[in-house]
């Protein structure tokens, strides 16, 4: 799943949605290309956090890739980091699956 522009108050209801549907249908990795994601908001944090926790029982992940600078400083500052995988490129994430 790609994410651009935003993640934040108008945008995250949609992102939580493809989220959930995803977990829902089985998925127990989520790779996100941030590749052209460029800010995110308290609320795009929640709904990271709260994928995260829901699978979490089931041994599932969520992997953040190609993180811009800016977009990754935050989720060091909110304390994120270690919740999520992350990789430079879709590439080096693919490979690291096994």
């Amino acid at each position: 799943m790609s994410l651009e522009g935003r993640l934040d108050a108008v945008t995250h209801p949609v992102f939580e949605e493809r989220l959930f549907a995803g977990i829902a249908g089985g998925d127990l990795e989520i790779v996100l290309n941030c590749l052209q994601l460029n800010y995110v908001s308290s609320l795009g944090l929640k709904v990271l956090l709260k994928g995260a926790k829901k699978l979490a029982p089931v041994k599932g992940r969520i992997v953040l890739v190609a993180l811009q600078p800016h977009v990754h400083e935050v989720l060091l500052l909110a304390g994120y980091e270690s919740l999520f995988a992350s990789f430079p490129t879709v590439e080096a994430a693919l490979a690291a699956q096994g």
